[in-house]
């Protein structure tokens, strides 16, 4: 367990500077919330620019594209929700009341066309949280991961208890107010961190409704 939460912080620690799928171009479908679309050029067609909201809250396309290597066109949609709970829908043609064939909550949407899809987040979590989807015969499935990563640079709101196993039963150090932590996953509400000086462990996260309590960037963004 201890060998492969090392390996994964330097999985993370080094994607803290690269750009996701940075050969994909960038469509910004709404700016409230921010809402993105990333496509491949060569086999996407737009259909519209951006969400307009004159035309009310319900779904309206954005872009027909491929997301395999076959030639099916998908029908890919945007909605703001009922309460900011944006998402999109993705379908096989152009009206999703015939049957939707799937539907993926969140703000940024990458289609690199190659079989899977990717979502952020941000809105109903505790922070901007990264899926992978693969595209199947009938609509999309999440592809497990064993952590959510986060990769935030921040400092505490208030002085925490740093625990050296996930149990929480050894403390490693207590960390006071306003100290510089860097924030690397999380699983089962539980969050990964390092601490200026270098040490690694785990911490419990107190809940915050649209403002953080122990961290400025971790509370809950949604109904």
């Amino acid at each position: 367990m201890k060998s492969r939460i090392v390996f994964l912080l330097l999985v993370f620690t080094t994607s803290l500077y690269a750009v996701p799928f940075d050969y994909l171009e960038p469509l910004k479908v709404d700016r409230n919330p921010d809402a993105w679309i990333y496509y491949q050029p060569g086999t996407t067609e737009i259909v519209s620019e951006s969400f307009d909201h004159r035309k009310g809250d319900t779904p309206q396309l954005i872009l027909k594209t491929r997301l395999t290597s076959a030639r099916t066109l998908y029908y890919v949609f945007f909605y703001p929700g009922p309460s900011t709970d944006p998402g999109f829908i993705i379908d096989l043609d152009d009206n999703p009341d015939n049957g939707t064939f799937a539907m993926v909550p969140g703000e940024h949407l990458y289609l690199p066309g190659n079989g899977s899809v990717y979502v952020s987040q941000r809105f109903n979590q505790r922070y901007a949280q990264k899926r992978k989807h693969r595209v199947e015969k009938d609509g999309l499935s999440e592809v497990p991961q064993p952590f959510y990563g986060i990769n935030i640079s921040t400092v505490t709101k208030a002085s925490v208890t740093l625990f050296s196993d996930f149990e929480m039963t050894s403390v490693l150090a207590n960390l006071p107010k306003e100290y510089p932590v860097t924030i690397f996953l999380e699983k089962n509400g539980k969050f990964l961190i390092q601490t200026e000086f270098g040490l690694v462990g785990w911490i419990n996260v107190a809940e915050g409704y649209l403002e953080g309590v122990t961290f400025e960037e971790i509370f809950y963004c949604g109904d």
